[in-house]
């Protein structure tokens, strides 16, 4: 908990291969439910994997890349954990968007939740990095930036695969 409120690092967390594995279950089944709220069980399996995976190798690659790749481990703890808490809290709010959106309502106010709860989430990100790398919180939250960009495409990409939305 006092990652996700930046008050510790990643290096707090044990060198676990049964925390990891909790902590992706956690995830995998909040990202799930959120998916599940717009896709079908196809579309739903895919992204979690694709998500799962694509975290997994952009942090083995840039922990390998700056030398720090015995920390791979509790980084990917972390980053996975964090997102599954934020998940879990973003669920109450997915189904007030989704049925908003149903129902042709959505205003401003939702632009500016997932807004902030994207800052949050991208901040959270940025600080794990900094204390994986020892780096700054810059250099963090600009990793952060480029996985949640590169993220956005790969998922886009799946989507559209998989005929799930189709591009404007």
């Amino acid at each position: 908990m006092n990652i996700i409120v930046l008050r510790a690092g990643p290096q707090v967390l044990p060198t676990s291969r049964f925390l990891l594995g909790l902590v992706l279950v956690g995830f995998a089944l909040v990202s799930a439910v959120g998916y599940g709220m717009r896709y079908d069980l196809r579309v739903v399996s895919a992204a979690v994997v694709v998500e799962l995976g694509l975290l997994s190798i952009f942090v083995a690659a840039i922990l390998t890349l700056y030398g720090r790749a015995e920390r791979i481990m509790q980084t990917l703890t972390a980053l996975v954990g964090c997102g599954a808490m934020l998940g879990l809290v973003m669920l109450p709010l997915q189904v007030w968007f989704v049925q908003t959106e149903l129902n042709d309502q959505q205003g401003p106010q939702h632009v500016l939740i997932v807004l902030l709860f994207l800052i949050w989430e991208v901040l959270i990100r940025g600080h794990i990095f900094k204390h994986a790398l020892d780096r700054g919180l810059a250099f963090g939250v600009m990793l952060s930036i480029a996985y949640f960009w590169l993220a956005l495409e790969v998922e886009r990409g799946l989507l559209v695969g998989l005929g799930a939305v189709e591009l404007p």
